[in-house]
């Protein structure tokens, strides 16, 4: 049995009671096709996007059902020659699609987390190797005293073009704290 999500707009004009027999002619419909209704929610009376019929407003029910793959166009059939429904929409639905975009997107800023604290580490030494050649200059010391206790200051080398534009790119895309 595949699992389905069913979207549908009911106009405005019809009252809430009305709305819930139509919505259950929808689950029987589905049920009489050897369906099974998982969940059903309501996202209420809406304001369309545009006007469909000349209808500016509708309730948005949505139902998630699992069926045959065969009696899934005998549902659908059955939703178009429902007058009552404006516009419906029927999407396959993968369970625990949901649990895997969120650990796919949990880990993906756990690794931007862990290189901002690299880059912060790798920041923070630079920092302080340049505070002891800045404090070796202000007291006079020589370059000798600064060989046995303080780190020297590598050379900076010339930046590729490719390097600065994959650091440029990690800057843009990262989250700002």
């Amino acid at each position: 049995m595949q699992n389905y999500e069913l979207l549908y707009i009911i106009p405005a004009k019809y009252t809430e009671e009305e709305v819930e027999k139509i919505n259950k002619t929808i689950k029987d419909l589905i049920i009489e096709k050897g369906g099974e209704i998982i969940h059903e929610d309501s996202l209420g009376l809406l304001r369309l996007a545009y006007p469909i019929k000349q209808v500016y407003q509708g309730y948005y029910p949505i139902i998630e059902f699992s069926l045959e793959e065969e009696n899934f166009k005998e549902v659908d059939r059955g939703l178009k020659l429902m007058n009552e429904v404006l516009r419906y929409q029927i999407v396959n639905k993968v369970i625990g699609a949901g649990k895997q975009l969120k650990e796919a997107i949990f880990k993906e800023k756990k690794e931007k987390l862990e290189e901002q604290r690299k880059e912060q580490k790798q920041q923070k030494q630079s920092a302080q190797g340049k505070k002891k050649s800045v404090k070796s200059r202000r007291f006079g010391l020589s370059e000798k005293v600064g060989e046995r206790g303080a780190d020297k200051a590598e050379p900076k080398k010339k930046m590729d073009i490719d390097e600065l534009e994959k650091k440029l790119d990690k800057i843009l895309d990262s989250d700002i704290i």
